[in-house]
C-alpha cells in the first residue's frame, strides 16, 4: 500500500509565486544567481513529494519522489508500530492517519475526505496488523 503525502498549500503557493518570478526573469533575459536559487525553490516546491509504502513483510519504506519517480528510498523508522490513530485537530479541516510507537508518532497521510481516509486507515491496519484507534468516533 502506497500513501502519498499531499503538498501543503503554502508549498504550492510559494512554488507558484517563484515560478511567476522566474517567468519575469526569462522575459527580461536576466539570468543571475538569484535566478538559479529561484529555480531550485520552484523545482523543490512543485515536483518533490513524499510517500510511504507498507506491506505485510514489515519492509516499510519512506520514498522521496521527483515527478512521481522514486529518487530516494529509505527504511521507515516505524518497522513495527504499536497502533494507528485517525484524528482531526481542532480548527483544521483535514483528517490525519498517524503511526504510534512508544511516545513517538509519524504522520503518514492527510486528507479532507473522511471516508477516503478511514478506508485507507482500515486497509493499512489490516496490512501491517496493528489496531486502529479512531479518535473521531469517541
Amino acid at each position: 500500500m502506497k500513501l502519498h503525502q499531499q503538498n501543503s498549500f503554502y508549498k504550492i503557493a510559494i512554488g507558484s509565486l517563484m515560478l511567476f518570478s522566474l517567468l519575469t526573469n526569462i522575459i527580461t533575459l536576466s539570468f543571475d544567481m538569484l535566478f538559479i536559487i529561484k529555480s531550485v525553490i520552484v523545482i523543490y516546491c512543485l515536483t518533490f513529494t513524499k510517500a510511504y509504502v507498507f506491506n505485510k513483510s514489515k519492509d516499510n519504506k519512506e520514498l522521496y519522489l521527483f515527478f512521481g519517480i522514486t529518487v530516494l528510498s529509505k527504511d521507515l523508522i516505524f518497522k513495527n508500530p504499536e497502533y494507528i490513530s485517525v484524528f482531526k485537530p481542532k480548527n483544521e479541516k483535514s483528517f490525519y492517519i498517524k503511526l504510534f510507537k512508544d511516545n513517538i508518532n509519524l504522520e503518514v497521510y492527510k486528507s479532507r475526505n473522511y471516508k477516503k481516509l478511514i478506508s485507507k486507515a482500515e486497509y493499512l491496519s489490516k496490512i501491517i496488523e496493528v489496531e486502529l484507534y479512531n479518535k473521531l468516533e469517541d
